[in-house]
């Protein structure tokens, strides 16, 4: 699913004038017959006060403007909370929900839009897409949330000078583009300085006004697509059990580990996801991490600027960080040294510094004596904490760079004997992957489903990333609740479910684009044999975890 399918969803809440129906807000499509919007949009299309107790029994004029050929249409109200003066935390109000009229079909492409239950400590940072009729035609607004505030409401920002949410937004979906869903509906908007603000009902908060509109919500998407699972995504990380427990034993007793495995074979979501939680969850570790990029200097400098001065602002934490990269690549500053001062001030705690993706140092043309530099300064730093370790190194490298990391003898001394080798999941693990998620949410998969998956999916190498990918996909097409064989076809299965999505994807390209877009992808399925990978994105390449 895109914003694409959000449009097909967006209504314009209309007031019946004189002379021209005017636009007063927005709303969106929940199921066949019924409309979410706000309380206070309703009352300025009718005239009422809204704070007005009782529902009102009068029509409310409506239109799909993004829609074609479709026609205004009259709704009914069916759930009614007005807006408060004083509303206190976790109160319902300013929430209306329309029942269309009558029993005309929808327009042809008008569809419900998807709604998505996200936790609080989830919003945080979430990018999310609106549209909404500040002007009659409409814009869209990109933002990202921020977290609840006192009222129960969330807080989304964005920079002046770019368009922002404003009067005529207020009843819009807040498309979340991570679960491609709506997570809320914009209701307020507020402007401080050089930042407005404005503010959304959650998912969860519109289920509790109108609980009918639970029968068609979803749980949030538990499985990663081509992404690597991250730390808050720990409950959904399965079938890694005894490399965690490997992992974990090497990192507690020694101050240098590797997990070298194939692209794809997850490793940075072993780490970030497996053994990071269980760390976490012991009490007495500093983590930080790092990826090499173009500069691995700043990068670590980044890292360990977040442990040495925790509570500096952003702003003192980019100066600290500038001056520490500088010293380290200067050599007027050695990270031992970095490393004693840390462990100095918390003389409780083991540091564990992360290195993912350690195969950039190799592949973003820094000079070799770059290369051997920065690798002579993780060596001293675990070369120094070796007998009693208090700091431990943990990298992850793809088993095709592991011969350059041995090539330079000082960092294979600690290479050759520390590291592990992580294969692919076994069969065990994958249906563990493919079923527990969807079991912890309360989504059950149609009888055969998941065998069907791994006969599929098969034993080619590297297939992991497209099993995320197709279960990602088939997620967002649930039934009441189950993924189903109907959904699984329409995706392509695990071997055509990524291709189908570039298909989908390079089409919505107007004109020239489309075209050059198109020998693109023809040129990537020439390359890639019958799998028909677009170009770039083979999920057994660099970048894909």
């Amino acid at each position: 699913m895109t914003p694409a399918d959000l449009q097909k969803g967006l209504v314009r809440i209309l007031a019946d004038g004189d002379e021209a129906r005017r636009v007063v807000g927005a709303g969106f499509l929940v199921s066949t017959r019924y409309i979410l919007t706000c309380a206070h949009v309703v009352a300025d299309a009718l005239g009422i006060p809204e704070d007005a107790p009782a529902a009102p029994t009068a029509s409310v004029w409506l239109d799909w403007p993004l829609v074609a050929g479709s026609a205004p249409v009259t709704a009914k109200v069916a759930c009614w909370h007005p807006v408060k003066a004083e509303a206190k935390r976790g109160e319902l109000e300013d929430i209306a929900v329309l029942e269309l009229a009558d029993e005309r079909p929808l327009p042809d492409t008008a569809q419900p839009v998807p709604v998505v239950v996200v936790e609080d400590q989830a919003f945080f940072d979430r990018p999310v897409r609106m549209y909404g009729f500040a002007e009659d035609r409409g814009d869209w607004v990109n933002g990202h949330l921020q977290g609840p505030v006192a009222t129960g409401w969330v807080q989304l920002d964005h920079e002046l000078g770019r368009l922002c949410v404003a009067s005529g937004f207020s009843g819009t979906a807040v498309w979340d583009k991570r679960e491609n869903a709506a997570v809320g509906m914009i209701v307020g908007i507020a402007t401080r300085e050089n930042v407005r603000s404005a503010y959304m009902i959650p998912a969860a908060s519109l289920i509790r006004a109108w609980p009918a509109l639970d029968e068609h919500s979803r749980p949030p998407n538990p499985y990663r697509g081509l992404e690597a699972f991250r730390e808050q995504d720990a409950r959904y990380f399965m079938g890694r059990d005894s490399d965690i427990e490997d992992v974990l034993a090497a990192v507690q007793q020694r101050s240098f580990v590797a997990v070298v495995g194939a692209s794809g074979s997850g490793k940075s979501s072993l780490l970030f996801a497996g053994v990071v939680p269980h760390l976490r969850q012991r009490g007495n570790w500093l983590i930080a991490d790092f990826r090499p990029r173009g500069d691995p200097f700043r990068e670590v400098a980044t890292a360990l600027t977040l442990l040495l001065y925790p509570t500096l602002d952003e702003l003192g934490r980019l100066e600290k960080r500038k001056q520490l990269a500088d010293k380290l690549s200067e050599r007027s500053l050695n990270l031992t040294d970095v490393v004693d001062l840390l462990l100095k001030k918390n003389p409780a705690k083991r540091v564990l510094l992360i290195a993912d993706q350690f195969e950039e140092l190799y592949t973003q043309n820094l000079a070799p004596e770059r290369q051997r530099q920065f690798v002579d300064e993780l060596v001293a730093a675990v070369r120094a904490q070796a007998k009693k370790p208090a700091f431990t190194l943990l990298l992850a490298l793809r088993v095709d760079f592991l011969g350059q990391a041995l090539d330079y003898e000082p960092f294979a001394e600690w290479v050759k004997p520390n590291h592990l080798l992580l294969g692919p999941l076994g069969q065990a693990g994958l249906e563990a992957a493919i079923e527990n998620p969807a079991r912890q949410l309360g989504v059950k998969l149609e009888e055969g489903l998941a065998e069907r998956i791994l006969q599929d999916l098969g034993q080619e190498p590297g297939a992991l990333p497209l099993l995320e990918f197709a279960l990602t996909q088939l997620w967002e097409r649930q039934q009441h609740r189950q993924l189903t064989h109907a959904a699984y076809e329409a995706i392509g299965g695990v071997t055509q479910a990524l291709a189908r999505h570039a298909d989908e994807t390079l089409a919505r390209f107007p004109g020239r684009a489309g075209t050059a877009a198109a020998g693109i992808r023809a040129t990537g399925a020439t390359r890639r044999g019958h799998r028909g990978y677009p170009a770039g994105r083979d999920p057994r390449a660099g970048g894909i975890r």
